[in-house]
């Protein structure tokens, strides 16, 4: 573009400025931008595409442990309470310990509210 390369100078004007200044020559680069921004971003997203492909298939499944309660034994304060929700979720939550103390991948999640 800073040679003019592809701009067919159908104008009067043979100077590199002055052509510059033409409607014609303003047109052309505008168009040349824009067909080039376009191949940019086309690469851009068809790089951004194989990135997530190529992420996604280097992830493996794992196994997730939930477990959301409304009482824990305290309230907002600290003070005891008789409800405590952790008791019901006690043997779920052993099992899933143990499975990963044999290797197997997982991963635990624990909501308090």
């Amino acid at each position: 573009m800073k040679n003019h390369e592809g701009f067919q100078n159908s104008s009067v004007e043979t100077n590199k400025k002055e052509i510059e200044k033409t409607e014609l020559f303003k047109q052309w680069k505008t168009n040349i931008n824009a067909e080039f921004n376009e191949k940019i971003n086309e690469i851009k997203d068809n790089l951004r595409e194989q990135y997530q492909t190529s992420k996604q298939t280097q992830l493996h499944d794992y196994q997730i442990f939930m477990a959301i309660t409304e009482q824990i034994g305290y309230d907002a304060t600290g003070k005891t309470i008789a409800q405590n929700d952790l008791n019901d979720i006690l043997p779920e939550l052993k099992r899933f310990i143990e499975a990963i103390e044999q290797g197997q991948d997982s991963f635990f999640v624990l909501a308090l509210q």
